[in-house]
């Protein structure tokens, strides 16, 4: 019964949005009144409920959560809308619109990804100039090749 149950909460939309919001209930500590999701359970949550249709997005997501420990807790709201945050932005943020009613998290989410984004630019750039700048230094002489001394000379046979 249940590998079919899980069949159909990856097929049915509707029934995987049910399932993805009781998944909030489910982690909440009723009985001490909570009503945020601490970071550590919300966590935890998301691998489980989106163990057999992970999102393009999610190990970015987690991994931004990781880096932000101010971030303590996750609510109902932010829960919920990560979930049509996932299906409206697609897996490179390029159908984020900050002007849209998105919890500040996700616009800091972005932030933080454009940020990744252009520091691995950046990075690819300086690799790029390095291997210009080896480039430009080569010296070939009769067959004995010399890269910024990074490759030995090779003996004339």
């Amino acid at each position: 019964k249940l590998p079919e149950l899980v069949g159909q909460t990856i097929t049915n939309a509707e029934m995987f949005k049910d399932l993805y919001r009781f998944t909030f209930k489910f982690g909440l500590d009723y009985s001490s009144g909570q009503r945020i999701l601490p970071i550590d359970m919300a966590v935890s949550l998301w691998m489980l409920v989106f163990s057999q249709q992970e999102p393009l997005i999610l190990k970015r997501w987690l991994y931004f959560l990781d880096k932000h420990p101010q971030v303590r807790g996750i609510p109902r709201d932010t829960w919920n809308m990560f979930l049509n945050f996932v299906e409206t932005v697609g897996t490179d943020l390029s159908n984020y619109d900050d002007t849209e009613a998105w919890p500040s998290l996700f616009d800091d989410f972005v932030e933080f990804e454009n940020d990744q984004l252009n520091q691995n630019s950046s990075a690819m750039l300086d690799l790029n100039q390095q291997g210009m700048d080896n480039i430009s230094n080569c010296n070939i002489n009769s067959g004995n090749s010399n890269i910024s001394g990074m490759v030995e000379a090779t003996p004339d046979i």
